[in-house]
């Protein structure tokens, strides 16, 4: 199916390769499956954001002004307490890195049944700050997406809100009719191209499903030029960084699993690594994290003279018999 999907892209998007602006996207590869130990730390995570980010009322996907556009999207009590499906075996591998508390799970679900080939709804809008890699989400939606829905040609092209520009809006949509169409930095968008997009949608000649991406500031400011666009958008994801104190609350529930356990200075010395990666063009996941956790237990797991000496002074284990990752063991 990879194999297959991959050729799809490249081979059905053929007319459009003239264009400089297009690149298209290939079947990338799975991300790790982390799933049992994500799962497992769910609540662990969720309180910790819950304690920087207290909730906040939802917001009308039907609204059109300001007011309704600048209204928190956070889930209301009454959302909270309506029941969301689960996310599939396969839906958790492919969609590991993204789904790191109960917020970004319900989204993800209520985003995935809301997406159509309809072209005048089901469209999609994700925002995230630069390095959260919204364009691999969005990839990895459209495979899901591929699998799930025949009508869907597997045709996927991507393009800069500032490239659509330039293009005739009418025969690029055509063109990928049955496929789908990312536009990064969407905001780049001009009125005229926003308001010829919403245009274009309206029209039922052909499926397709558009991908906004841009920063919430940014796909906020784009609807409130054009709030007619709006409306063809009922699919939303939301990427949220996680805080370096719930990164390491990961971390330390994620080697717990392994049967490890981190010590004072080993938890001062993961949240220093932490904030050595985190800056204004990156954000940290916690697949990093992982990665992070795992060359520590692989520098401790080493037989070294120094694990010796551990084993035999009782240095080693913890009084759950876990082995103890120390601060040296997370040195860069």
């Amino acid at each position: 199916m990879e194999d297959e999907y991959g050729e799809a892209i490249y081979r059905e998007a053929a007319d459009l390769e003239g264009s400089s602006e297009y690149t298209y996207a290939p079947d990338g590869t799975e991300p790790d499956d982390i799933i049992g130990e994500i799962e497992e730390i769910q609540e662990q995570i969720e309180k910790a954001e819950e304690r920087e980010h207290p909730a906040r009322t939802g917001r009308s996907k039907t609204g059109k002004t300001e007011k309704q556009i600048e209204r928190d999207e956070k889930p209301s009590v009454e959302r909270d307490q309506a029941k969301v499906r689960s996310l599939t075996r396969e839906e958790k591998e492919l969609f590991a890195p993204f789904i790191q508390n109960r917020r970004s799970r319900e989204q993800l679900v209520k985003a995935l049944d809301s997406i159509s080939m309809a072209a005048y709804t089901g469209n999609l809008i994700i925002t995230g700050e630069e390095g959260m890699d919204t364009l691999t989400l969005a990839k990895n939606i459209m495979r899901e997406v591929r699998m799930m829905d025949s009508n869907f040609s597997g045709k996927v092209a991507k393009v800069s809100g500032q490239g659509l520009n330039e293009k005739d809006v009418a025969q690029t949509l055509e063109q990928l009719g049955s496929g789908a169409l990312i536009i990064q930095k969407a905001s780049g968008m001009s009125p005229q191209t926003a308001a010829m997009l919403h245009r274009q949608l309206q029209h039922e000649r052909f499926g397709i499903i558009v991908v906004l991406e841009d920063t919430g500031k940014a796909i906020k400011k784009l609807f409130l030029g054009t709030p007619d666009l709006y409306g063809d958008f009922t699919a939303r994801i939301d990427l949220e960084a996680l805080s370096n104190d719930s990164l390491v609350a990961f971390g330390r529930q994620y080697a717990r699993e392994k049967e490890f356990s981190i010590d004072n200075l080993g938890i001062l010395a993961l949240h220093t690594r932490i904030e050595e990666l985190q800056t204004i063009d990156h954000v940290v996941t916690v697949m990093e994290v992982k990665q992070i956790v795992d060359e520590a237990i692989r520098h401790a797991s080493r037989k070294t003279l120094a694990h010796f000496f551990d084993v035999l002074l009782a240095k080693r284990y913890d009084d759950e018999d876990m082995i103890i990752l120390t601060e040296k063991d997370f040195a860069a």
